[in-house]
């Protein structure tokens, strides 16, 4: 995990810093709870990041947490952004 780029070292999803996981797919990390979301409520599997190789955590540090999320808002949850905005001020 020592390999991972700081911005993946955090999950892709709620942002906790005990990530466990990876969404291959995606190329994300996750903490533990979200990873049981993600394997039994979207189907995605996902792999324990003690078990990634180095050419698979290259491959996460280019795809990357930020960039998944901000795909995400940018063309399946646009409303997200109001929302968090919202909630901040």
């Amino acid at each position: 995990m020592e390999n991972l780029s700081p911005e993946n070292k955090s999950c892709a999803d709620c942002e906790s810093d005990d990530v466990t996981n990876a969404n291959m797919d995606k190329g994300i990390t996750l903490c533990a709870e979200c990873a049981l979301t993600h394997q039994k409520i979207l189907k995605i599997p996902t792999r324990n990041l003690a078990e990634l190789n180095e050419e698979e955590i290259s491959y996460i540090n280019k795809h990357g947490n930020n960039k998944s999320n901000s795909a995400l808002v940018k063309n399946v949850m646009p409303w997200t952004v109001t929302l968090k905005n919202n909630n901040n001020q």
